[in-house]
Formats: C-alpha cells, sequence, structure tokens
C-alpha cells in the first residue's frame, strides 16, 4: 500500500536535478534573447524620468522616443542594446498601465544587459514559484510537483518566447498564482479584500486578466454568493487604488492613468498584428479567413458557455442529499476554475494572442491534471491540448510549420484547454464534485 509513496519519494531528488538543469537551461536560452519587448518597458520610464517627451501616450511622441533611444544604444550600448533599439526603431510603443512602466523603472539602474538580466531572474523565480505553489494547492505530491515545473521549464515552448523576449506573462503568472493559493470560498472580510487586492493590483498591471475577475464576479452572482461579490470587489477597488498610488513614485500625477484609458480605444485598433508575426488570436483568425469581425459574438460565446457551466454546476449540487451549503469546497473549486479560466478568454475571442501569452495558461493546466479521487478523462485531453500548444518544434521540424499551420495549432491547443476547463466547471469529469482542496 505505501509502495507507491515510497516510489513517489525516491523520485524526488532525479525530479529536482532534471528541474535544475531545466532552469540552467531555460537561464541559457534567455541569453539568446534581446529583449525587444523589454526594451521597450525599460525604455518608458526613463523617458518619463527625463521628460524626453511631453505625454508618453501621445502616439506622436513614438517616433522621438525610439530616436532618442536608438541614438543611446548605437553610442555607448550593449549588443543586445543595439538590436533590441534597431528592432524598435521606427517607434517606442507605449500601450501599458503607468504601473507597468513604473515597475520596470523600479528594477533599472545598471545598464541594459545587467537588467534584463535581473528582470529574466524575476521572471524565472515567479515561474517556479508559481508552478510549485499552484501544484501544492491542487493537491500535487512533492514528485508530482517537481514533474510538472521540469516539463514547464523544458518543454513548455511559450515560456521560452517570454524569456526570450522579456514580456511580462511570468509576472502576470504569479500574481494570478498568489490569487489563487490565498485561502478562499468563505465569506470572511480580511481574506476576501486581500485576494480581491491581488487581483485588483494584477489588473492594474496588465488589465487581460481583466476576464479572471469578470469570470469570477459571474460565478459569485449565479451561485448567489453576494457577500462575496462585495468583499471581492472593494478588495480589486482597494488594488487598483494602491496601483495608483504606487505608480505615482514614477509619474507623480494621476494624469497618466486618464491618459492611458482614453488610448485603450484607439490601441486595440493599432497594435493588431498578422498571422506572420505569430497571431493566433481567434477574433483576428476568423477576421482574416472571413473577413468579418466575430470577435464580439466570440466573447459572448465563452462567457455564456462558462455562466452555463457554472449554473450547470450548482444545479447538480443543489440536486445532492443535503444541499451546497454556503460554505462547500465546491465554492473554492468553483473559484479556481473560473479565475483560470479567466486568461484563455481574450485568446479565443481576441484579436491579439503572442504564443508567450499562453504562459497564462499554466494554472489551468495544473488544475486540469491535479490529482482526482476517481478516473477522469480530462487529464488525457490536457495532454492533447499540451501537445497543440508545443507543437511549434515538432512542425518546424517535419517542414508543417507554416505560419496559418502554428497559428492553428496554438488557437486549437488554447480552445480545447478552454472546453475542458468548462467540463471541469460543469462537473462533467470529476467523479466527487466538492471534492477539490478546500481553503
Amino acid at each position: 500500500m505505501d509502495s507507491p509513496a515510497r516510489a513517489s519519494r525516491h523520485l524526488v531528488l532525479p525530479l529536482a536535478l532534471f528541474a535544475a538543469l531545466g532552469l540552467v537551461n531555460l537561464w541559457q536560452l534567455g541569453l539568446q534573447g534581446v529583449g525587444i519587448d523589454f526594451f521597450q518597458f525599460w525604455a518608458v520610464g526613463q523617458a518619463v524620468e527625463e521628460s524626453i517627451v511631453h505625454d508618453v501616450y501621445d502616439p506622436a511622441a513614438r517616433p522621438e522616443l525610439a530616436r532618442v533611444f536608438l541614438k543611446r544604444a548605437e553610442e555607448g550600448g550593449s549588443a543586445p542594446q543595439r538590436l533590441a533599439a534597431r528592432f524598435r526603431s521606427q517607434e517606442i510603443q507605449v500601450s501599458n498601465s503607468p504601473l507597468l512602466y513604473a515597475f520596470f523603472h523600479l528594477i533599472q539602474g545598471s545598464g541594459y544587459e545587467a537588467d534584463f538580466a535581473r528582470y529574466r531572474l524575476i521572471c524565472i523565480a515567479g515561474t517556479v514559484f508559481s508552478v510549485l505553489a499552484l501544484c501544492r494547492r491542487m493537491g500535487f505530491t512533492l514528485a508530482g510537483s517537481l514533474a510538472a515545473l521540469a516539463f514547464v521549464v523544458w518543454a513548455f515552448n511559450p515560456l521560452v518566447d517570454d524569456v526570450r523576449e522579456g514580456n511580462v506573462n511570468q509576472i502576470q503568472l504569479a500574481g494570478l498564482a498568489i490569487f489563487l493559493v490565498l485561502p478562499g470560498g468563505s465569506d470572511r472580510i480580511w481574506p476576501g479584500l486581500i485576494r480581491g487586492a491581488v487581483l485588483g493590483a494584477a489588473i492594474a498591471f496588465k488589465p487581460n486578466l481583466i476576464f479572471a475577475a469578470g469570470l469570477l464576479g459571474l460565478g459569485w452572482i449565479l451561485g448567489r454568493r453576494l457577500r462575496t461579490l462585495v468583499v471581492g470587489a472593494s478588495g480589486m477597488a482597494a488594488g487598483l487604488l494602491a496601483a495608483i498610488v504606487s505608480s505615482l513614485l514614477l509619474f507623480g500625477s494621476p494624469r497618466p492613468w486618464l491618459a492611458w484609458a482614453r488610448s485603450l480605444d484607439a490601441l486595440a485598433g493599432e497594435f493588431r498584428s498578422a498571422v506572420g508575426w505569430g497571431n493566433f488570436a481567434g477574433g483576428w483568425l476568423l477576421r482574416d479567413l472571413l473577413g468579418v469581425n466575430l470577435s464580439p459574438f466570440l466573447y459572448l460565446l465563452c462567457i455564456s458557455t462558462v455562466a452555463g457551466c457554472v449554473w450547470l454546476a450548482r444545479r447538480r449540487a443543489s440536486s445532492r442529499p443535503g444541499g451546497p451549503g454556503k460554505d462547500e469546497p465546491l465554492d473554492v473549486r468553483e473559484d479556481q476554475i473560473l479565475a483560470s479560466l479567466g486568461p484563455a478568454v481574450p485568446l479565443l475571442a481576441g484579436d491579439l494572442a503572442w504564443p508567450h501569452y499562453l504562459v497564462l495558461t499554466i494554472p489551468l493546466l495544473i488544475l486540469l491534471f491535479r490529482p482526482r479521487p476517481g478516473p477522469s478523462w480530462l487529464p488525457w485531453g490536457a495532454s492533447a491540448a499540451l501537445l497543440l500548444v508545443c507543437s511549434r518544434p515538432l512542425l518546424e521540424t517535419i517542414g508543417a510549420g507554416g505560419d496559418y499551420v502554428t497559428a492553428a495549432a496554438l488557437f486549437c491547443g488554447a480552445a480545447l484547454l478552454f472546453v475542458l476547463g468548462c467540463a471541469e466547471a460543469a462537473g462533467f469529469a470529476t467523479p466527487h464534485a466538492g471534492t477539490a482542496s478546500g481553503a
């Protein structure tokens, strides 16, 4: 009876070594990138501090920022800095929140290469924390957690893209992981406020996580958890306020938040990119193939599907003897699923999704692979989704890695993950829907 547990313990050391080697390999792969995204984030904070332009969110300022930082790179920058500056020689895109730029300004000061290395280290540490903490939360053994970490750092291609380009998906992953591992599922005020504040700050950092909050709110309303809704929304508002206050250290005024908010509609149209650049978003693929903007319909379809699954799960739970109960683990399980499903929605329905955005599906993957009290087909489906998400090297090896083939594989992988997450939300593949780990 104890032999599987003993075998699992014997695997801990080799798995830890394998994961450690994967981290070394990931770091080496990161050195091959010049940080074309990091360069933009890194430059904007300096531009604000030095008042290089009046308003960094003014579209007319972008070519001037590119000219200034290209000149600096050519005159005294390192080789990676020059390559990144040349890549961004036409304009530096300023599309993110003031909090994001304040964060990047906080970690710089030793030159481009040293700052980029420091940022990569922060990101990789955040990924290690996220994977191990989420696995622990979902009931994995230590060996299982290390196996998950080893797979992520060795074989999860979107993570390599994020490390090379210096984007922020690993930072966002850490914020989402903190939210998911904090105690939840009760009506206690302080835990709910803290969790809400974490998610609110993460949304203020980059707003594509708003779909995690939106699906959570939808679940709270359908479950008639109005107290949880009020507490969670209050916490998110507090997190947003803290983000605005903290960014004042760089910007000195809340006005950049207004400028950024006013620019969002225009930015959504400006930064659409063709499939040839790696964009695999469902809304854009259909627009490209059919010439019709179906993005609003896709968003409605995704949200309606999730709502139907939550309603079905609640109905099934209430039909069990004794009913669901106010603090039954179903609430915890539902929150975990909905927050994990959120990042998949813009991948399927939006107009822009780079491969490294798939880093934010890691919580959903871990949830689908979590240990269960009985047999389930979900891990098999998740394995198929992983094969699609990580298929680019294989497609390139066999000569089938065209732009549309790669985009279709990534989209299908994300769509399959979403469908499996909805099945989990509805309780279709869970022998005992209320047995997920409690708060």
